[in-house]
């Protein structure tokens, strides 16, 4: 895992600003791109009102199905990614599953957090419409996205289309 300072580091070595295409049609992913998501998938076949700009004035946090076809992503918004796994701020790194026991872990972090990662592997071709754009904020942070306004069903239905791989999951914390 890296942090917040160690993949600035490495996104500027890169070449990288904001605004910096990562991965479109006419250029292939150079290296992996990692998302977090759940145990059990990356996550990818929603999105929240936040995403794509708006106020989530009924509480729902996602975009219900019935209204992703009168709702749209327009450039620059999108699903998160990172350019690398991260260590979220001010927290400790405790090890990776299934090397690290998380009961063992919990008697030396209070909290003690999970989070699961998915990639997708350099080389892999992205659906027409899409690019990963890097934004830096936070560090490593960049936005899968959409070349021109989509319906938010549209978009989806080409983000599902991308072959999302585990990548492992990571423990931290703070320390007791």
């Amino acid at each position: 895992m890296f942090t917040n300072e160690q993949v600035d580091e490495y996104a500027k070595a890169k070449g990288y600003a904001p605004g910096t295409i990562l991965w479109a049609t006419d250029k292939p992913l150079d290296e992996d791109a990692f998302r977090s998501g759940n145990k059990s998938s990356a996550a990818i076949d929603f999105l929240r009102w936040q995403d794509i700009g708006l106020e989530d004035s009924k509480g729902a946090g996602r975009i219900p199905i019935e209204e992703q076809d009168a709702h749209f992503v327009s450039p620059g918004r999108g699903i998160s990614l990172f350019i690398k796994r991260m260590l979220p701020e001010g927290m400790t790194y405790a090890g990776t599953a299934p090397e690290a026991s998380k009961s063992g872990l919990k008697k030396q972090f209070d909290p003690l957090h999970e989070r699961s990662w998915w990639k997708i592997e350099s080389g892999h071709p992205i659906p027409a419409g899409l690019r990963l754009v890097y934004d830096g904020v936070p560090p490593g942070h960049c936005t899968l996205t959409v070349d021109r306004q989509l319906s938010v069903k549209q978009f989806l239905s080409l983000v599902t289309s991308i072959s999302f791989s585990a990548a492992g999951t990571d423990y931290f914390g703070m320390k007791k």
